[in-house]
């Protein structure tokens, strides 16, 4: 009994090996940076469907945080919307951690 728990166990640890979420932001540029970098305040967001959870998005909303952004015509001031995305798994390398930013 003991033997097909964890047989059962590790059948279905892949299943819990990655995670992902995506969301939209309202967010207002403070400050423009170098190299697509801006300072950024967030605003609440909006989960997206399939995303797996909501802690990454939510410890990013409502916050300042300098972001990497490819997008031109960004401008100090004023206010965009931006998605995000976050994918966290296991690699033949390791662990796998990727944000993105893009502008809606």
């Amino acid at each position: 009994m003991k033997i097909s728990c964890l047989i059962f166990l590790f059948l279905i640890n892949p299943l819990y090996a990655s995670y992902f979420e995506k969301c939209e932001f309202e967010a207002e540029v403070h400050e423009v940076l170098k190299d697509d970098k801006y300072k950024v305040k967030t605003g609440p967001y909006k989960l997206e469907p399939g995303s797996h959870g909501d802690g990454t998005c939510k410890s990013k909303a409502n916050q300042t945080l300098e972001i990497e952004l490819k997008a031109k015509e960004i401008k100090a001031g004023k206010t965009y919307t931006l998605n995000f995305s976050y994918y966290n798994g296991r690699g033949p390398d390791g662990v796998v951690n990727v944000e993105e930013w893009l502008l809606k």
